[in-house]
């Protein structure tokens, strides 16, 4: 699951140390996000947010897998 928040919300820029499943919790500017190596679902939330932004009616997205093909509807 991903989550969305302004980052007025944000108790400190700096980055913390893990939790055992991430390796370093940072918050960054997206285009510093976008230019990591990523796993393609982050990059795909990261896209999604960048739409949002510009297009805050935009219909959420859901995503599933078909027969081993991976299927995006906005509902």
């Amino acid at each position: 699951r991903f989550f969305l928040a302004g980052a007025e919300a944000l108790l400190a820029l700096e980055p913390t140390a893990g939790s055992g499943e991430l390796d370093e919790i940072a918050w960054l500017p997206l285009d510093d996000a976008r230019a990591l190596d990523l796993p393609a679902i982050t990059r795909f939330v990261l896209d999604e947010v960048s739409e949002r932004l510009s297009n805050p009616d935009r219909p959420l997205p859901f995503l599933r897998i078909i027969r081993g093909t991976h299927q995006v509807t906005h509902v």
